[in-house]
């Protein structure tokens, strides 16, 4: 009995088994992950075709991570809460450059995961997620989210980033919302786990408006400074390179990554002026109505009355 048991149960495992995976390491520490996963099997790997190596600037990752946003999901009665950042200000200054550096190793049939891990009292927070890029948008996983999680949990997470270690009613959303073209499920990280909660980015149109001073974007919940203009990002080819070059891109130093009260006061006095110029603007046009029902008044007044044509009498 036991003989014919053993075969049963050592297939249920083989079928509960998740799936295997080629990782190659950029970046670990005991609060940071960042590597390139693929499918171990080279056929599943095979059908990958995304749009890698891509070239970034730090600023522009910089800009995206603090724009990521998370939304709680509620009942139809029940009040939303408001999203919430998925990053702090310092971790995607310190998750920017190490994310730009797995863009460039990254290839094809491989996407992005990361590990973010912090204290929370006796234990641990983990929140986990991964990058890639395919038909030119930006694909963006969150799987866990300041997750509290077992030393058992956490090794879970570490071996497979894009899975979710507990089901949260969560979805990934963006600051401004109209750039996020669809929020979906996740199941890059096998069927075996628990879903990740999936978004496509338009990050070039986002990139292009955050650079157009002229139509300044909403202040993100979690702002990093902007010190230079920002570029759409494009697959790493010798022929293609970013429009504005590296060095103007630098980020600031960590210090200066949260805003500071000349950079608040200078978000104020911008808002002044368009709104100053708003006003010279409504008066330009009360005028310029004021004188065009001037212009038709005197134009009807100088305007010709019609006078019947005289009628010949006929000849007798």
């Amino acid at each position: 009995m036991i003989k014919a048991v053993l075969p049963c149960l050592l297939l249920l495992c083989l079928g509960c088994a998740g799936p295997t995976f080629a990782t190659r390491a950029v970046h670990s520490d005991p609060s940071w992950l960042v590597r390139l996963d693929s499918h171990a099997d080279p056929d599943p790997a095979a059908s990958l075709r995304y749009d890698h190596p891509a070239d970034w600037s730090e600023l522009e990752l910089r800009e995206i991570l603090n724009r990521l946003l998370v939304q709680e999901r509620v009942g139809a009665l029940e009040q939303k809460p408001a999203p919430q950042p998925v990053f702090t200000a310092d971790e995607a200054g310190s998750l920017a450059p190490r994310l730009r550096q797995a863009f460039q190793m990254a290839r094809p049939s491989e996407w992005i995961v990361f590990v973010v891990t912090r204290s929370a009292g006796t234990g641990q927070e983990i929140t986990s997620g991964g990058f890639f890029i395919a038909d030119r948008r930006l694909h963006v996983l969150l799987a866990n989210h300041r997750e509290a999680v077992s030393p058992e949990e956490s090794r879970a997470v570490k071996a497979n980033p894009v899975s979710a270690v507990k089901k949260r009613g969560q979805s990934l959303t963006f600051d401004p919302a109209r750039f996020a073209l669809e929020t979906q499920t996740s199941w890059l990280g096998g069927y075996s786990g628990l879903a990740a909660s999936e978004m496509i980015l338009d990050q070039t149109g986002f990139l292009e408006a955050a650079r157009r001073p002229a139509i300044p974007l909403a202040p993100a919940l979690a702002p990093a400074p902007v010190t230079a203009p920002v570029t759409a990002p494009v697959a790493a080819q010798p022929s293609v390179r970013p429009a504005v070059p590296a060095a103007s891109m630098q980020p600031p130093a960590p210090a200066q990554a949260k805003p500071s009260d000349a950079a608040d006061g200078g978000m104020q006095n911008q808002m002044q002026k368009l709104q100053e110029e708003i006003e010279r603007l409504k008066q330009t046009l009360a005028e310029q109505s004021t004188e065009l029902s001037r212009l038709k008044s005197q134009s009807v007044e100088r305007k010709p009355s019609k006078k019947k044509p005289a009628t010949k009498k006929p000849e007798q």
